[in-house]
């Protein structure tokens, strides 16, 4: 692993300034195992954790 794995282009206008009103419309960004992106609600976390 190397730190430029982590080096990535995050516009300023995409970076929360402030908590949403409410915290369950929260979102949350899944990898799966194959690589792919997912977009979800916060509140599918528990759903996507494996046992």
């Amino acid at each position: 692993m190397q730190l430029s794995d982590f080096s990535f282009d995050l516009p300023d206008e995409l970076i929360a300034r402030y908590p949403l009103d409410s915290r369950s419309a929260s979102r949350l960004l899944h990898i799966d195992a194959q690589g792919q992106y997912h977009d979800h609600a916060f509140t599918d976390i528990l759903d996507l954790l494996e046992e």
